[in-house]
């Protein structure tokens, strides 16, 4: 039981150790994707700092690519783009074009938090127009770009 708490303290006792702004301007992250021996693809993370809309933004780029003999197989070419407000730290705008096989998509998110909304384009299918979806406080924090798009279109924010 005393292990249990002191494990318990020292963890809690870290926590005002955290980093608040742990993205910089200017890193660069690259990846090699390996599935057994065979070199499947490359990842991309890249980070700038720029105005958006007259406010200071941190423009993250991310790409994912297939290459080599899965890229014969499986074609992989993904582009995700945030441009993220750095004095709240929460996204403006978003971007996901995504092709993968037979599969594509292509969604531009712009974010009002005044509002507590977004709305969604599908930028692939023009006719399928723009969506405005209420968002809870927080909830449109960094995770609402991939994790939402994820469903089909006409069941992505269906209950909230």
């Amino acid at each position: 039981m005393n292990r249990i708490l002191i494990l318990l303290v020292v963890l809690f006792s870290t926590l005002g150790f955290a980093q608040i702004d742990n993205i910089r301007s200017g890193e660069h992250l690259h990846y090699r994707i390996h599935y057994g021996v065979l070199n499947a693809g490359t990842a991309t993370l890249t980070t700038k700092q720029i105005n958006y809309k007259g406010s200071p933004h941190l423009y993250v780029k991310g790409i994912g690519r297939s290459t080599g003999a899965v890229r014969a197989f499986f074609k992989v070419d993904d582009l995700y783009e945030s441009y993220i407000n750095t004095q709240t730290g929460l996204p403006s705008y978003y971007v996901r074009n995504v092709k993968e096989g037979g599969y594509s998509q292509h969604l531009h998110a712009n974010f009002n938090h005044a509002n507590q909304t977004l709305i969604l384009t599908d930028k692939k299918n023009p006719a399928n127009g723009s969506k405005t979806i209420n968002t809870r406080e927080g909830h449109s924090r960094y995770a609402i770009g991939f994790l939402l798009p994820e469903k089909p279109w006409g069941q992505r924010f269906e209950g909230r």
